[in-house]
């Protein structure tokens, strides 16, 4: 695993951002250091955030959608 930590944070979120070479290839993990929650994201799922507009991650990040 590669040790570079980076920490990305606002007012509204703190997220962990490291690459992962353990598996097949090379994967972003993202972590919540609240929660401990996870996502490895490959190349094609990053390549398809790339391709999506703000209006399409809107509902993702809507607080009340976690109510």
């Amino acid at each position: 695993m590669n040790t570079s930590l980076l920490t990305v944070a606002n007012e509204f979120a703190v997220v962990n951002v490291w690459v992962d070479d353990s598996a097949n290839g090379p994967r972003l993990v993202l972590r919540d250091p609240k929660t401990g929650e996870r996502i490895y994201l490959d190349p094609l799922e990053l390549e398809s955030i790339l391709r999506s507009r703000h209006r399409d991650l809107t509902p993702l990040v809507d607080p009340g959608r976690f109510d």
